[in-house]
């Protein structure tokens, strides 16, 4: 196969009001290599056992094989742009984390968001845990107007779930298990097309996921029963921060695959230019999206610098991201789409940036690509 950037790269700019940064094209050199694996984004192996039961967290629109009167055809995976935020604590405690997955219509005609089925992965072994929602819990409101819309979800529109767990184990629940991975898939009988690695989730008691509700993630919490078994506030709750570029046209950060033309094997690599050096962390989320909507995804966690108190050059510097090594290169033909978190430095901490861009792979012995 062979892969291809410029004129047939297309490259997708979200609204400015979502807080999301848009493309742009890195400058510099490409000093800063970040071409393998840093200690900590090495797993954490060691699972612990428990004997509290299995691993299925089912967000219920609705129960298996049921079919809602709406006219709509059920959404597919070639219909839905997937959106993995960065994973963050809780205002209030760092025992507390959540994490929300956006999916947008960006096809052209309306769709069913039915069964979406979640999973927490390995289930295997003696260490399954119970998790999800009660469901017999009041509806928030973006969950209330998406199923009096029987979760009809129009082109260009945007429905999330939000995960929620605690990560320190306390008298009631001692015991805690531990998950590397979570998958969507679309109906309970069907295989996942959204899988998050490299989670490093440590779950104590059970583990909260909403219904599927309508509209992107702007900070929305959980219901009041959960905030009192969490030991939480609902002004934990906040939207995404998001750094500001200095103007529209001057975004923070940018990312490019290594040339226009070249062909693709084991090795494969994007860079991504950054405002400051950030040689342990230059993304948090990195994602890729085939052609037929399959999207995985990488989460990075930052160990150094949490609190703001390093040194960052105030100069732009590139990373290369090797993304074989965390599984993140094209596998079909089509156009792969990429899309990329990095945190900014800012006065009182951390914001982040987004930057997308795609390549089209193609066939080495159709023209134009030798």
């Amino acid at each position: 196969m062979c892969v291809r950037q410029g004129a047939e790269v297309a490259r997708r700019k979200r609204d400015s009001s979502t807080g999301a940064g848009v493309h742009g094209h890195p400058g510099g050199g490409r000093g800063g290599l970040w071409n393998q694996m840093k200690p900590a984004l090495r797993g954490r192996g060691a699972t612990v056992k428990t004997t509290i039961g299995i691993a299925v967290l089912f967000v219920a629109l609705g129960g298996p094989g049921r079919a809602w009167a709406g006219p709509w055809a059920a959404c597919t995976a070639q219909m839905l742009d997937v959106r993995v935020l960065p994973p963050m604590g809780l205002e209030s405690t760092n025992e507390l984390h959540r994490l929300a997955i956006e999916f947008r219509n960006r096809s052209g005609v309306e769709c069913q968001m039915q069964d979406t089925f979640v999973q927490l992965l390995p289930q295997g072994g003696a260490d399954g845990f119970t998790g999800g929602s009660n469901y017999d819990e009041p509806l928030g409101a973006a969950e209330e107007e998406f199923r009096k819309r029987e979760y009809e979800l129009r082109p260009d529109e945007t429905a999330h779930i939000l995960v929620v767990w605690r990560s320190r184990a306390y008298a009631l629940y001692p015991e805690c298990v531990n998950r590397d991975s979570l998958a969507v898939s679309l109906r309970y009988d069907q295989l996942a097309f959204v899988k998050v690695e490299h989670l490093w989730m440590k779950v104590c008691d059970r583990a909260y996921v909403s219904r599927m509700r309508l509209g992107p993630y702007l900070g929305e919490g959980i219901p009041e029963a959960w905030l009192k078994r969490f030991e939480a506030k609902a002004t934990d709750f906040g939207p995404l921060p998001m750094a500001q570029p200095p103007t529209p046209d001057d975004p923070l950060i940018s990312v490019e695959p290594q040339g226009e033309r070249e062909m693709l094997g084991d090795y494969f690599e994007l860079f991504l230019e950054l405002p400051h050096r950030d040689v342990d962390c230059p993304f948090v989320v990195l994602q890729k999206r085939e052609a037929d909507g399959q999207t995985k995804v990488y989460i990075n966690h930052c160990e150094g610098d949490r609190e703001g108190k390093g040194k960052l050059q105030d100069a732009k510097w590139m990373a290369r991201l090797m993304a074989p090594q965390i599984g993140l290169q094209p596998e079909r033909m089509g156009r792969v789409e990429y899309e990329v978190f990095s945190r900014i430095r800012e006065s009182d901490g951390f914001a982040y940036a987004e930057a997308t861009t795609s390549v089209m792979v193609r066939d080495p012995n159709l023209p134009g690509c030798r």
